[in-house]
């Protein structure tokens, strides 16, 4: 797992690689032995089938997944705007845990 992924929710990375800066979205699946190139997307709910080489800087979608464009930078942007939104979440949380003993 490469700095910089999201995760999104109800997703299944098993066995696989993934680089720097991707965004595998809500319920995806990628599968066994799958590699997922730096900046690339996974959109939500696609599965990525068993070997996949997924180049960098592409979105995929699909059940099976299937590469449907380059990223742009501005594509790019969002993806860390996604992962350090998470990085912020944490800080509250922690933050939030320090003040309330409680919880």
């Amino acid at each position: 797992m490469g700095d910089w992924v999201t995760i999104g929710h109800n997703a299944t990375v098993h066995g696989c690689v993934v680089e720097d800066e991707c965004l595998i979205g809500i319920g995806a699946r990628v599968l066994n032995d799958c590699h997922i190139g730096a900046g690339s997307i996974i959109a939500a709910g696609s599965v990525v089938p068993e070997h996949t080489v997924v180049p960098p800087r592409t979105l995929w979608a699909g059940v099976p997944a299937k590469m449907r464009r380059e990223l742009t930078d501005k594509d790019r942007a969002l993806i860390l705007e996604y992962a350090q939104n998470y990085l912020d979440y944490t800080e509250l949380y922690l933050n939030e845990a320090v003040t309330d003993p409680d919880r």
